[in-house]
């Protein structure tokens, strides 16, 4: 019960609200920038509702389109952490905010 208790904690080690901002993104190392809709927000992670076709690779690292981005949501670089399709269909992205 405490290693349960202890990973939830690990996930959500901030408090997390909804936003609907668009952020521009990269795959590091990619030249095609992506757009996606901020669904959720902490000051350590995002979830971002993404196209089907821009799902980035877990454990991939994800960079600010611009220095704009980068200063609006907060984050230099993100890695992914998991992916999720809802049952209305909608592809979600969670995101670790590394820098």
């Amino acid at each position: 019960m405490t290693n349960e208790k202890s990973r939830k904690s690990e996930r959500r080690q901030s408090e997390r609200w909804t936003s609907k901002k668009k952020v521009l993104w990269r795959v590091r190392h990619g030249h095609q920038v992506r757009a996606g809709q901020i669904v959720e927000r902490s000051l350590h992670g995002m979830v971002i509702a993404v196209d089907p076709d821009h799902f980035p690779p877990l454990g991939s690292r994800l960079l600010p389109a611009d220095p704009v981005t980068a200063t609006r949501h907060g984050f230099r670089d993100a890695v992914v952490r998991r992916h999720r399709t809802t049952d209305d269909g909608q592809n979600l992205v969670c995101v670790e905010i590394l820098a």
